[in-house]
C-alpha cells in the first residue's frame, strides 16, 4: 500500500511539473535572407570601418547566419588591382562564420573591415546570408 501511494504521488508530481515548466518554444521557417552593405572604401587602415549598417531581427524571430564576409570590387595594392578580403563585425563581435551564428530579436550594428593594411584603395561590399525563423509557442 505504501508503495502504491508513493508511486501515485510521484506520478501526479511529475505531471504537475511537466504541465507547468515545459512550455517549449519552436522555430518555424520564415524565409532565406541576404543583406548587402556598402560599397565602402579601403584606405589601408584596418581599424576604421569601410562601411557601417544595421541588421534588425524582428519581434518573435531568430536569425541563423550561415555566411558573413566582405568582397572586393576593385582593390588596389601598390598600383595593381588585386583580390583582397575583409571581415564583418556584428556588434563588435567577429562574424567570420565557421559554424552557424544565431541572433535573437534585436537591432545590431554591422561594420566591415579590411584584413590587409597594404590595400591602398578600392571598394568592398559586405554580404550576410541566413535563415529567418519565427518563434512560435
Amino acid at each position: 500500500m505504501k508503495k502504491l501511494i508513493l508511486n501515485s504521488l510521484f506520478f501526479f508530481g511529475l505531471q504537475l511539473i511537466l504541465s507547468i515548466n515545459l512550455s517549449a518554444q519552436n522555430l518555424q521557417f520564415n524565409k532565406v535572407v541576404h543583406y548587402t552593405y556598402g560599397p565602402g572604401s579601403a584606405d589601408g587602415n584596418t581599424q576604421t570601418p569601410m562601411f557601417t549598417g544595421t541588421l534588425t531581427v524582428g519581434s518573435n524571430q531568430a536569425l541563423k547566419i550561415t555566411y558573413a564576409n566582405t568582397t572586393s570590387l576593385n582593390a588596389i595594392q601598390n598600383g595593381t588591382q588585386t583580390i583582397a578580403g575583409g571581415f564583418i563585425l556584428i556588434d563588435d563581435v567577429s562574424a567570420v562564420i565557421t559554424s552557424d551564428y544565431w541572433l535573437p530579436t534585436g537591432t545590431y550594428s554591422v561594420t566591415g573591415h579590411e584584413i590587409m593594411s597594404f590595400i591602398t584603395s578600392g571598394s568592398f561590399k559586405g554580404l550576410i546570408s541566413g535563415i529567418l525563423y519565427d518563434i512560435v509557442p
